[in-house]
């Protein structure tokens, strides 16, 4: 019983871990222009006039037409863009997204870190044990 109470426990510190590196993406507020998102050729958040927000893999232009691209249950389908309907277009910030991700695993595993030592941490001043 102890044998597969350790396995599933280490199961769970694995799958926890899995769950922690799952990255967020964060877009830059500077916003460019359409030509400018085909030759970054990265992950994009289109803000339409009517503030809906779209979030593209990557911007291509195909003959005149720009088109954005997205998965839809594991098919990446191109959606047509149109330029007038563009309010605001802005690509991924990687350096900030690594940042943000990498953070969010250590304060979490700090934290963690803290909290077992509170629990396990036995202090009795009454006892005539030195602290070593």
């Amino acid at each position: 019983m102890k044998v597969l109470y350790k396995k599933t426990q280490m199961l769970s510190i694995l799958l926890a871990f899995i769950f922690l590196l799952q990255s967020c993406h964060v877009y830059k507020r500077t916003p460019i222009s359409l030509d400018e998102a085909v030759a970054a050729n990265r992950r994009m958040k289109v803000i339409t006039r009517d503030d809906k927000k779209h979030k593209f893999r990557k911007i291509e232009k195909i003959g005149s037409v720009y088109y954005g691209s997205i998965k839809i249950n594991g098919e990446i389908t191109k959606i047509p863009l149109q330029q007038n309907e563009i309010k605001s277009l802005r690509q991924v910030d990687k350096t900030t997204s690594t940042i943000l991700t990498v953070g969010t695993i250590l304060v979490s595993a700090g934290a963690i870190v803290i909290v077992i030592g509170i629990i396990t941490f036995d202090y009795n001043p009454d006892s005539n044990d030195p602290i070593l």
